[in-house]
Formats: structure tokens, sequence, C-alpha cells
């Protein structure tokens, strides 16, 4: 049983075993406890970064792709083929030759598109007026309307991503690349769409992430529908997955934690929001895989510990025992090292001879544990690193050709055990194709005691050749000569060679075979690339374009600063520097090219040239020219038919109307004059009958009435004169001394400044009073107007002017103008904008001048006045007997 108390009074061996044992498990508890705990931080600081960063690599990955898909994108909607095509189809009727030829030569290149471009389900355009989809590279869905799907009102402002979403016929996720599609005019012609395939997204999550077994990475979209899981078995798209994690993304954070999965399971997970697909991006290990190797590391620490306790308690118990006896332990140890046991060692007790003897040995001893320690831990190190060489590393006695030393690159190069090789000559093992090679290898070796990446055949040990490369050198190991060699396989890297040459090949094709230019320069704009259509557009070889720079070659002086700028700006990246200038051809020629350029770029983003593609337009530009012009000419024809119609119209249903105003006119002003009659000797009688007493009361009223009897008379009278039709009695009328004469009976204000200039001998053939009564209707309105702003000093001006066969009497005020939304009215019979009369006034003075084979014109600025031309046609002048007029 245990007892305490008999190791502090018992004897002293348990004086001495007995603390000690129990101090050594004290620390072995501490010791294994904090190992543990720093050990789990460690594993979940370490799990956290990992899971960080396959988030990272997941995240760049499909950032590179949508990134890639665009610049395809991009690059499609600018190719000038598929642009000129898309606008027949729009302007074109179904049935027209240009339409059909234009969806043939569309259909052909959108599906060759869709094979060369990995990654893209379908390619559509749709009308930018309905959303119908005019050509796709599904055919069955061309002719149907996308104009309830959101990328479609979104694509026709600017290139839009349309994240992950469910796709309303099949359910299934989806990405959509939208882009407006515009005309050379930038007028809006619809929208290109590219409905990517999800199998690359899923490759990149799937991707192998380093999480081990139970790490997986998924998305999850914005109504926690899982899409995607990387692990087998799991749904494509399953409803309704909940967890910490996926909460917290779907919020649009990121973080990592401890907390439990959609499944159920305690992991250890990382999750963020990518907001350009919309979906929450999540990697997410098991607790129990993470945690695994601190529970082990745990019991190891403590199942050590026990033993290092063990072990000292049977060392102090040990040492006690041999406390009478050092000489025979010494003896004994001596033995020990002396049969080459280097752990033995001696407790120094006493400072006497034995004492330092034992301390002597003990040194020795340790010496020899060290050096023998380096000479184990050197051997080890380069056995390793041999042994876990990426390299294939064979050692062979040079003389005899036997290998005495393989790694294990080499046996799984070859397919042999270590045991098949080592021990036995190269031609036995026969490892080499060709004999011959090999001897020459092996003479150049014994000449020059080194060979250098020697390509040669090689067979494995299944008999299948491959083609490899080696490099050997001749040491010496224990005094003997030995070749050591390092072996490569070169198949990949081979395949890798030929399939960048066929790449290559079918990328000179496509160049050397596209129907527009396609230029590349260096960064100082110098040609390094021409092909056949540039030669045709400009009339360079490749060989005389080459090296030559753009302004040296093709730019005429008078556009070199237009070009500069376009050079500047792709230097600085941006790829939307196209532009229309001229350009010289070899045999002198001014020709019109359009050029669509793009930057190029080397991996650390910086500008290392550019990529040209032109096509030569001199012929469309004079055509759309000339369109141009007819166009201009049928508009300007059309313009003038339709307002002739719309005048023609117009007076039409103005007679219309103003005869059936004169009818009610007639009839209506007989009713309502007699009624004014009684009325106005009512008034007389009323005004004769009173008393003067009475009269006081009601003389205000009996004005008022009277006023207002007379303004209704004068109503009827303007109606009746406005619906009869007058006969004109014309007679030479010399306008100034006219004019002069009319204004001297009228009586203006006196805040109004009347300025005239009327010079003589203006005749007209004219009807003196109908006349008259145009200008004085036409002065009535501008002293009106002037008295609307009494705060400004009234200005009138009066005067005569002669334009070819027709003379004009101009009267201009100050007054506030006619407001622009009323303009068009004016002349309108019945329609004011003063709180009296019946607006008839400026309809009648439109009826006397064109009744005198004249017109009106009305000029006005709204806030500064405005002014009205009376023209006339002119009559015979007469001799001038006095000077112009000319009066304030």
């Amino acid at each position: 049983m245990f007892n305490p108390a008999l190791w502090v009074r018992g004897s002293l061996l348990r004086r001495l075993v007995g603390p000690s044992f129990l101090l050594s498990m004290m620390v072995v508890v501490l010791v294994g406890g904090l190992s543990y705990y720093n050990v789990r931080k460690a594993l979940l600081d370490h799990s956290y970064v990992q899971l960080k960063s396959s988030l990272d690599q997941h995240e760049a990955e499909l950032k590179r792709w949508i990134s890639d898909q665009k610049q395809y994108f991009v690059f499609l909607s600018r190719v000038p083929f598929f642009r000129e095509h898309v606008a027949d189809m729009l302007y074109y009727e179904r049935s027209h030759h240009y339409y059909k030829e234009g969806y043939k030569a569309l259909s052909e290149f959108l599906f060759s598109y869709n094979k060369i471009i990995p990654g893209v389900r379908e390619i559509m355009f749709l009308s930018g007026k309905d959303g119908r989809v005019l050509i796709s590279t599904h055919r069955e869905n061309e002719g149907t309307s996308r104009a309830e799907y959101p990328f479609f009102a979104k694509g026709k402002e600017d290139m839009f991503v349309q994240g992950v979403y469910a796709w309303k016929d099949t359910g299934e996720p989806a990405i959509s690349v939208v882009k407006p599609l515009r005309g050379a005019s930038g007028t809006y012609q619809g929208v290109l769409v590219v409905h990517l395939d999800l199998d690359r997204m899923a490759e990149v999550v799937f991707g192998n992430s380093g999480l081990g077994y139970a790490g997986e990475t998924y998305i999850v979209d914005r109504r926690n529908r899982m899409v995607r899981a990387s692990q087998p078995g799991h749904p494509e798209f399953l409803q309704e997955a909940h967890s910490e994690g996926i909460r917290l993304a779907v919020k649009g954070r990121q973080g990592v934690g401890l907390y439990e999965n959609y499944a159920g399971v305690h992991v250890v997970g990382a999750y963020r929001w990518l907001p350009e697909l919309k979906v929450a991006l999540l990697a997410e290990i098991s607790q129990e895989e993470v945690l695994f190797e601190a529970r082990e590391f745990g019991l190891l620490i403590s199942a050590i510990g026990l033993f290092l306790s063990g072990l000292l308690y049977l060392a102090i118990l040990f040492v006690s025992q041999r406390i009478a006896n050092p000489l025979r332990e010494l003896s004994q140890a001596t033995l020990r090292v002396a049969e080459g046991d280097l752990s033995a060692t001696i407790n120094v007790r006493n400072e006497d001879e034995v004492g330092l003897l034992a301390e002597s040995f003990n040194r020795m001893v340790a010496r020899l544990n060290e050096l023998y320690g380096k000479q184990q831990a050197s051997l080890t190190y380069f056995s390793t690193v041999f042994q876990l060489s990426p390299n294939a590393i064979a050692v062979q006695d040079f003389k005899t050709g036997v290998f005495t030393a393989t790694n294990e690159s080499f046996n799984k190069l070859f397919g042999y055990a270590a045991d098949e090789v080592i021990g036995r000559s190269a031609e036995k093992v026969n490892i080499s194709g060709s004999k011959m090679a090999h001897l020459k290898m092996m003479a150049a070796l014994r000449k020059n005691n080194v060979v250098q990446r020697k390509e040669l055949e090689f067979r494995r040990r299944d008999g299948s050749t491959f083609s490899g490369m080696l490099s050997s050198r001749l040491i010496s190991l224990d005094g003997m000569t030995h070749a050591i060699t390092v072996f490569w396989d070169m198949t990949e890297q081979l395949r890798a060679e030929e399939e960048l040459r066929n790449s290559k090949e079918r990328l000179q094709l496509l160049i050397d075979r596209m129907p527009i230019g396609f230029i590349a320069w260096n960064s100082r704009f110098e040609v390094v690339l021409w092909n056949p259509a540039a030669q045709e557009i400009f009339g360079f070889t490749s060989s005389e374009a080459l090296g030559r720079h753009a302004n040296d070659l093709l730019v005429p002086e008078e556009v070199l600063p237009q070009v500069e700028i376009v050079y500047q700006r792709l230097l600085n990246g941006d790829s939307t520097a196209h532009s229309e200038n001229a350009n010289i051809t070899k045999d002198g020629r001014t020709i019109m090219c359009d050029w669509y350029n793009t930057p190029l770029r080397d991996q650390a983003g910086n500008t290392i040239g550019a990529v040209s593609m032109v096509r030569d337009i001199t012929q469309r530009k004079a055509t759309e020219e000339e369109l141009e012009r007819y166009h201009r000419h049928l508009e300007e024809l059309v313009s003038e038919r339709t307002r002739q119609l719309e005048e023609a119209q117009s007076e039409l249903l103005e007679k219309e109307r103003l005869a059936v105003l004169g009818q009610l006119t007639a009839t209506v002003s007989h009713e309502l004059r007699n009624p004014l009659g009684t009325i106005a000797n009512a008034i007389f009688s009323v005004r004769n009958t009173a008393r003067k007493e009475q009269m006081e009361n009601i003389e205000k009223a009996l004005v008022l009435a009277e006023r207002n009897v007379y303004r209704c008379d004068n109503i009827i009278s303007e109606l009746l004169d406005f619906s009869r039709s007058h006969e004109l009695i014309r007679e030479p009328l010399e306008l100034s001394r006219w004019l002069v004469g009319l204004l001297e009976e009228q009586r203006f204000p006196r805040e109004i400044d009347v300025q005239l200039d009327l010079p003589a001998g203006f005749v007209v053939r004219a009807d003196k009073e109908r006349l008259r009564r145009a200008v004085i209707n036409v002065l009535d309105n501008a002293v009106q107007a002037i008295a609307e702003n009494p705060q400004r000093k009234g200005r009138l001006a009066i005067d005569l002017r002669r334009e070819e066969q027709r003379i004009g009497i101009v009267m201009s005020d100050n007054g506030p103008g006619i407001p622009a939304e009323v303009h068009h009215r004016i002349f309108e019979p019945l329609f004011s904008t003063k709180g009296f009369g019946v607006g008839l006034g400026m309809a009648v003075v439109k009826n006397i001048v064109e009744d005198h084979g004249g017109r009106v014109s009305v000029d006005s600025v709204p806030g500064e006045g405005s002014t009205v031309t009376l023209w006339i046609p002119a009559g015979e002048q007469e001799a001038q007997t006095d000077g112009p007029c000319s009066d304030n």
C-alpha cells in the first residue's frame, strides 16, 4: 500500500527514491498537459492558416477564371466581323439575304469560338428592343425571349456578371457574363450573353486543397443552398444547408472558427463571401482529424514521461545500491565501454582518487558518445538525402560496372527493387536502350571524368523504353573509382514541348488566315508580327515591315499627335485605345483604317507591347458619307413635305372652326344685343328718375353696369368683325406718312418711350382701315405687355424695313415677352393670356395681313420683350418728297 510517511522516516534508499519519483510524476503530468495545450493551439492555428490558404487559392482560381472569361468575352464583342453581321441582322428583315448571310456567318463563327474557348456553355445575342434571342449556339433557344431575366436589364448599361443563380428552365446553377453591344455610332443594339459552364468552377472547388481525408470545400448561395460539395456523395444542389459558418458567410462576413457543420460534424472551418459570384465559399476539416495529433502527442509525452520516471526511479535505486562498491562499478563500466557500449556512466560520489577517476571516465565516455553521435547523424543525414532525392541516383563501381547503391527514385523510375539491382552490373540489369550509345557515354566519362545532361534512350524492367537524360561524375570511395549518376525522365517534358509547338502552329495558322490585319508591336511600337492580311492592306511584306516603327511605316505626319496619344494609352494598359485614322500604303496612297488595339502584359502586369487588328475602311467611309448625304437630303424633303401637310391640315381645320364660329356669332350676337339694349335703357331710366340722395348710393353700381354693357357690346362687335369676310379697298399707301398720322391719334402712357424710324418711300397697296386695325391691335398688346412690369422704363420702337419685294412694319417692346410654351398659340382665335378680352386681337391681325398677301412674324425672348413684324407686298414706289422720319 502507498504510504508517504515511509518516504520521510524510512531508509535512506526510500528517502532518495520516493520524493524523486513523486516529483518526476508531477513533472510528467504538467509537461503532458502543457504539451497537449500547446500542440492543440498550434494545430488549430496551423489549420486556420491552411483553411485560409485553401480559400485564397480557390477564390483566386475562381476570380482568374471569371477574369479570363471576361477577356474572351470582350475580345468577342470587339471583333469587327461579329459587329458587322449583328448590324445586318438588326437592320434587315429575316427574309432578306443580308440577314441570312449574317446569320449563317455568325452561327459558324460562334460555334467555332465556342469550341476553341473552354468553359463556355452557350453564347447568345438578345435584341435590345424586346430581349428576343436572335442567335444562339443552342438553336432551340433562338426566338425565345429573355426579357424577364435580370441580366437583360442590367446588361444594357455595362458589362455585368450575374453570379451563381438557379436557371429558370432547368433549376441548374449557372453564371452569366453580359455586355451591351453598340454600333459604330454608339447606338445601343442589344445584349451579348455568355452562359458559363460550371465544370471549371467545380474543378476549382473539387481540386486538391490539402485538407486531408476529412476536409472539404463547398459553395453556398445567398439562400443557403449548397451549389457544389467537394466530397463524393454530396448532393450538387442541397436545399437549406445550415451551420454557423454558412450563416456568417451569407451575411457577407469572413473568418475562421470551431462549429458544427451542416451534417452535424464538429469541424474547424473558414468562410468568406464572394460578392462578384454572389456565393459563400467554405473550407472545413473535421476537428477529430485536426486534434488527433494533439491527443496522440499528449499520450506520447505522458508515456515517455512515465517511462523516463521509471528509468529515473531505477537509476536512483541503482545508484543507491552501488554506493558501497564504486570500484566494481568502474570495472564493469570499463568492460562495457571496451565492448562498445558507450552508455555506461559512473556516479561521482567523492572528490578522492576514485571520484577523479570516475569523473575522467565519464568525460571520456561522453566525448566518445559525441563523436559517435555526429558520425551516425552524418551517415543518417546523407543516407536520407540520397534515398529521398526526387532525382534517380545510382552509384557504380566504374571498373566492373556493378551497382553499389541506388535510391528509391531510381528503383521507381526503372521498375526494379533495390536487391534486384545492387550487386549486379549494368549489362545484366540492362537499363540502356542502346548499347552503342551507352558505350560512347562511358568512353566520354572515362576521358573527361564528367558527363553533363546527356540525352539517351532507357529501358525499364517491363521492357518499355523512354527518353531520358543523365549526368555522371567519377568519384573515389574507399580508394576505388566509382561513378555517381543522376537520371531524369524526359517523357513529360518532351510531350509538353510538342504540345507547345503544336499550339504555336495553330495560333500562327489562325493569325495567317484572319480576314483582317493582325500586327504585334513591342514596347517601342516596332513591328514583331505581320500577317498576310496586313500585307494586303498596306502592301508591305512581312520582311519589309518587321523591326520598323509604326510612325516610319504607316502613319502620316498630320495624324502623328493623335497616334501618339493611342501609344501612350496602350503603354498605360488601356484596353479601349481604339482609333480610326489615316494611314499610308507602300505605294503612297492614303487610306482610312479602323484599329482595335489591346495591350500585352507580362506575368507581373507590366505592359510589354500591344496587338492590333486593322481593317481598310476607306470604301466604307466613302459609302457612309454618301449615304449620310442622301439621308440628310431625304430628311429635308420629308420634313418640308410634312410641314406643308401640317400647315394645310391646320389651315383647313381653322377654316372649318371659323365657319362654325361665324354662324354661332351671328346667332348669339342678335340674341345678346337685345337684352343688352334693354339693360342700357333700364340704367338710363334709373339714372333719370332717381333722386339725388339715391344716386349717391347707386352711382358706382350704375357706372360699373354701363361699363360691362359697353364691354359686352365690343366683344360682340369683335366676334362679328372676325367672323365676317371683308372686301379690301386697296389703294397706294405711303407707309411713313400714314404711320405718323396714325400714331398722332394714339395716346400712349407718359412712362413709355416711343421711338420711330420710318424712312420715306415705302409704298404698298392696302386697305387703310383694315391695316389700321391690325397695327392698333399690335400696339395695344405692346402697351399692355409693358404695363405688366412697372419697375422697368417702357420702350416701344416702330420702324420700317424692306426685304426684296415686301415691306415690314416692325413694332418692338421691352415687356415680359411671350412664354415659349404658348408662343405657337398666339394666333389661335379665343386664346388669351390676359384676364380680359376674347383673344381675337392677334387672330384679326393675322387675317388682315394674310388678306393683303403678306404674313406676320413674331420673335420673343422671355424677360426681354417681343417684336411683331407685319410683312406687306411692296406696291409702286412713289417719288421721295420728304426725308425719313425719326423721332422719339
